[in-house]
């Protein structure tokens, strides 16, 4: 399948092992031999295929396309009997370095026992964002997601968007080697993509005994190679993240001269805790310890795969995004409540710690989550680290510490603007890594008064300033100007980042306006940029504390590089081009920045409209204003007269051309055009009536358009008067058009309901349903103590039944002298030692691992490993509901006896599951 979802005819696969019993591997041509369609049609169809794990592996990329991802695991299970791997093929000519957020090859699934491990002993669930999913099938793994190295906007959104895995298990310690905990959790090998021009975001498999546990064992899958030069991220979901601290984001990039990986296998294993082992030195000058960090990788234990101990095999030094508790306890905290940490490495041959070379980039609190931080720490190698703090009657922080403050700003709203000189610590640059550290830190606008800008920026270069410039709604484009007296100015001269704070004029007409920073490195541009919008006479607004970047990657520029495209309706507010907008009767004017290594020969603002294939499309020249930043850099701007804006939505996009023949566009970008005819549309939604809370849910929307012809806009879904989703814009036609929608409900414990609402956003009208369904979520599983078992009930909202009882599940750490026994309701012994019970020994070496017993006209599955095995468990289910009485013991094999302080430290989980009803529809 290529980067469009195209199917691709023509490629060969081996599978291994041969699934008909050969001695070495099967090959599969698609439309040819072992393609049971018999169809060049780019889809090998494999049938009768025994079950267990294949190595899949395309040996023949079809003509003019190249794979990334050539191999994946595929199990044939009884949770995957008519599956698909996806092997993703892009054209030769494809500039890989821009490519969108994809999935270059579907993850490999987990073999049949491993899943039957996960599920019985480590309850596994996929944690993305609020939603959490149980770990049910071999193909549930999360897949590596790839972005072109230069197209940050994707990259960022591949870091969010990738998903961890937990597994609840107590087997490993702080001292159990990663090669042993990578066997232990089976994890497949994954392909990575193999080129260096895309960035590879890799899942993360987190061992620990639950998600609050100080203890946790960070793994990455076993990797087939590691590929030189590529920037690999690892991220971890923050809800798995303990609240004692954790790991949150690896950034790291391997040297593109360093030798290849040589296993088959290369992994990391990242072990954080709050305490630091027993045989490590207390920590300098007295600081207390916050966490302990152990990053182990293969060629550490073993000296096979790639060197992570070695400076000179990465092309920047690494980074680690550490998350901290705010305030914590007995240790100094700076103005936000962030521990004034320390860093430090642990030097084996000395038995002791040091700050060399280790530090700390930045702290500050973590966007989205009140109670807590984000350290920035960036190293020269892998090794054992320790995050400290001073003591809170410490004096002053301890060498090689960065103490980290904010200036002081005026309120907001007011007439007052200017910053007050803060404290800056010793913070450090990016070691000579991708690109320049280049933020825009504050705003402050005065439009009343004054009528001025002051833009504070911050820089680790040392020897040029940004430029700095404002692009308004009025005036144009305004230079802005160094203060002449800066105020950190004594800061800055033993800092290696920099705070410069520069001045810009302001019409009192001002509507909006743009600031862009920009630095020239070595023929390369970096510029950063925000968007402010005028509220009243004056504004104060930080930018400090908000945002969590990524470093801007370098890029060699031998053809014009196009960035930051705004674009403008009328005289209305500058946005990013590829935000929503529409346009009534308006002018469109699109504004774009190039630099250009040559001479810049042509600069067209192209457009089409949006269903015109043909390739045709109309060009306005665009103006051209140079920039002082360096020779090489200019400012674009071109209008689209309303005459060429077509109904219902046009594409448009910058293309340039310089003296080297090089051609360059930009994104595509859409907008809506209203038309002349009325707007006049309805909108009806079906959505389950219950779910579990947690869970994400796929409501479907249908809006009819009943207007004269076409129109441009999305649906938008709100639950209980809050925007939970947004689709994406796209034309609907007239009649009825199906709109799949995505809700991601929160984790709250209780019955909660909902009332959605879900509207037409077209042109700026908004078409709303009428009568807005109601739907409930419910907790998905109850916990209790065996020595306090309740009622299990199901369910209810009134006298409905919302979710039933479906599973029960528990599980102990057995020291050879006590047992399970389970009673039903009814006075059975489901689970027991005696003859009468209906399950007494393992139910492992069953079909299924599960044996069916049926009490009254209710069949029970039970799944039991049996009073020998160290960590005892059973569930039991039910297409029923599994409500009563039940009586669950642990009982002591001498006396038989309930073993009082086992039941009160073991836990009864009671999983529901939604009662199944028909899809609630407004307008039936």
């Amino acid at each position: 399948m290529d980067e469009n979802n195209h199917l691709v005819e023509n490629a060969t696969y081996t599978i291994t092992p041969d699934p008909n019993g050969g001695p070495s591997s099967e090959v599969a041509i698609d439309g040819g031999a072992f393609d049971h369609d018999g169809i060049h049609n780019g889809v090998t169809v494999v049938t009768l295929i025994p079950f267990g794990p294949y190595n899949i592996t395309m040996t023949h990329i079809p003509t003019g396309y190249n794979v990334l991802g050539n191999s994946t695991i595929y199990t044939v299970d009884n949770s995957n009997i008519n599956g698909t791997s996806i092997f993703r093929l892009v054209a030769v000519s494809t500039n890989l370095n821009t490519l969108p957020k994809t999935v270059i090859t579907s993850a490999p699934n987990l073999n049949g026992t491993t899943l039957d491990t996960w599920k019985s002993s480590f309850n596994a669930i996929k944690v993305n964002g609020s939603t959490s999913t149980v770990i049910d099938a071999v193909q549930n793994l999360p897949p590596i997601i790839s972005a072109g190295n230069v197209n940050q906007s994707q990259v960022t959104s591949a870091i969010n968007s990738q998903a961890s895995v937990l597994l609840q298990t107590s087997s490993f310690s702080q001292n159990t080697p990663g090669s042993d905990i990578i066997k232990s959790l089976g994890v497949p090998t994954y392909s990575v993509p193999k080129s260096a021009s895309v960035v590879s975001v890799v899942p993360t498999v987190i061992a620990a005994p639950d998600a609050s546990s100080a203890s946790q064992s960070i793994t990455t899958p076993p990797l087939d190679k590691i590929v030189p030069g590529q920037q690999m991220y690892i991220p971890v979901q923050s809800s798995i993240i303990p609240p004692t601290g954790g790991l949150k984001l690896m950034d790291i990039k391997s040297n593109s001269s360093s030798p290849s990986s040589n296993a088959t296998n290369d992994w990391f294993v990242i072990k954080t805790i709050n305490s630091l082992p027993s045989s490590k030195p207390a920590l300098p000058s007295n600081d207390k310890l916050s966490l302990y960090i152990n990053v182990t990788y293969a060629y550490e234990e073993n000296h096979r795969g790639f060197n992570w101990g070695d400076p000179h095999n990465f092309a920047t030094p690494p980074k680690l995004t550490l998350q901290l508790p705010k305030n914590p306890s007995g240790v100094k905290v700076d103005s936000n409540g962030c521990p004034a940490s320390d860093i430090f490495v642990y030097d084996p041959s000395t038995n002791s710690w040091t700050t060399n070379p280790v530090t700390i980039i930045s702290t500050a609190p973590t966007a989205g989550n009140s109670n807590s931080c984000d350290v920035v720490v960036q190293t020269q190698h892998f090794s054992q680290f320790a995050l400290g703090a001073p003591p809170a009657s410490s004096p002053s922080p301890s060498p090689g510490s960065t103490s980290t403050g904010t200036s002081s700003v005026g309120g907001g709203g007011g007439t007052g603007t200017g910053f007050g000189v803060g404290t800056y610590g010793t913070a450090s640059n990016n070691g000579g890594g991708a690109g320049p550290y280049l933020k825009i830190e504050k705003i402050s606008y005065e439009t009343c008064d004054n009528q001025t800008a002051i833009i504070q920026v911050a820089t680790d270069v040392s020897d040029v300033d940004p430029m700095v410039i404002v692009r308004t709604s009025v005036t144009g484009v305004v230079s802005a100007q160094l203060l002449a007296n800066q105020p950190y100015a004594q800061e800055n001269s033993n800092s290696t980042i920099r705070h410069l704070v520069y001045q810009a004029s302001l019409s009192p007409k001002e509507t909006s306006f743009e600031v862009v920073a920009l630095e020239s490195i070595n023929h390369n541009i970096f510029s950063v940029g925000k968007t402010v919008t005028v509220n009243g006479c004056g504004e104060n607004l930080d930018y400090t504390q908000t945002e969590i970047t990524i470093s801007p990657v370098q890029v060699d520029l031998s053809a014009p590089k196009i960035f930051d495209v705004r674009a403008q309706v009328g005289n209305g507010t500058k946005q990013p081009a590829d935000s929503t907008q529409f346009v009534d009767n308006k002018p469109l004017t699109v504004y774009a920045i190039v630099d250009t290594p040559t001479q810049m020969t042509s600069a067209e603002l192209r457009s089409a409209s949006i269903s015109d294939n043909s390739g045709q499309y109309n060009a306005v020249t665009m103006n051209v204003v140079p920039l002082q930043i360096s020779n090489s850099t200019y400012l674009l701007s071109g209008t689209i007269s309303s005459g060429l804006l077509q109904t219902p939505a046009v594409k448009y996009w910058v293309h340039v051309e310089n003296s080297a023949n090089k051609k360059t566009d930009s994104d595509i970008y859409t907008i809506g055009v209203k038309p002349s005819y009325p707007i006049i549309g309805s909108i009806d939604l079906d959505v389950k009536g219950a779910r579990a809370e947690g869970t994400t849910g796929h409501p479907t929307a249908y809006f009819v358009n009943n207007s004269t012809g076409p129109v441009y806009g999305n649906i938008v879904l709100v639950a209980n008067g809050t925007i939970v989703y947004a689709s994406q814009p796209q034309i609907f036609n007239t009649g009825q058009t199906k709109v799949n929608l995505e809700w991601k409900t929160n984790t709250v414990g209780k019955i909660s309901s909902y009332r959605l609402e879900t509207r037409a956003e077209i042109f700026g009208n908004e078409i709303v349903d009428n009568t807005p369904p109601n739907t409930v979520t419910f907790p998905g599983t109850y916990n209790m103590p065996l020595s306090h078992i309740s009622t299990v009930k199901d369910v209810l909202l009134g006298n409905v039944t919302v979710a039933k009882a479906s599973v029960l599940y528990s599980s102990f750490v057995n020291d050879g002298t006590m047992r399970y026994k389970v009673v039903s309701p009814d006075g059975t012994c489901v689970i027991g030692p005696s003859d009468s019970c209906l399950v007494s020994s393992s139910t492992i070496g069953q079909a299924g691992g599960i044996k069916s017993i049926t009490l009254g006209d209710q069949v029970y599955r039970v799944r039991y490993t049996g009073s020998d095995d160290s960590l005892e468990r059973f569930s039991i289910t039910s297409a029923d509901s599994l409500g009563g009485d039940w009586k669950v013991e642990i009982d002591s094999t001498n006396t038989m006896a309930p073993v009082a302080h086992a039941m009160d430290d073991t836990i009864l989980k009671v999983k529901y599951r939604a009662v199944d009803t028909p899809f609630i529809t407004e307008n039936p």
